[in-house]
């Protein structure tokens, strides 16, 4: 495939057609994405600053217990077929109150969320 291809809009190989196909919505998303980076890239400066460089430890160490625990909270769930919500979990490997606590409080929280005003 060479450049002039791509410009002129003439297949490739494949028989495929690049095309530009990003709606207003895409670019929105695309926009937040980056406000929402930028935000969190000086949020983490400034606390890098006031705290020092040993807030990048904390950091590492938050992110690699984060990660370890969605990795577990994975395998969990591929453990047993019959899992389909981490509620299902909680009722079989600790008891049906821990099920019910889990499902009362998600739909507690949805629900109050939806009542505020906006």
């Amino acid at each position: 495939m060479t450049v002039e291809n791509v410009e002129h809009g003439e297949p490739h190989q494949g028989g495929e057609k690049l095309q530009r196909t990003l709606q207003n919505r895409h670019i929105q998303l695309i926009a937040i994405g980056g406000a929402i980076g930028t935000g969190l890239f000086m949020g983490s400066g400034k606390t890098i600053s006031v705290a020092g460089p040993s807030i990048l430890l904390v950091y590492m160490i938050i992110g690699a217990v984060l990660f370890l625990f969605m990795r577990t909270l994975g395998e969990l769930l591929l453990s047993d077929h019959k899992y389909a919500t981490f509620a299902d979990i909680a009722r079989d490997l600790i008891g049906p109150w821990a099920g019910f606590c889990d499902r009362a409080g998600r739909t507690g929280r949805v629900g109050s969320s939806q009542a505020l005003p906006t």
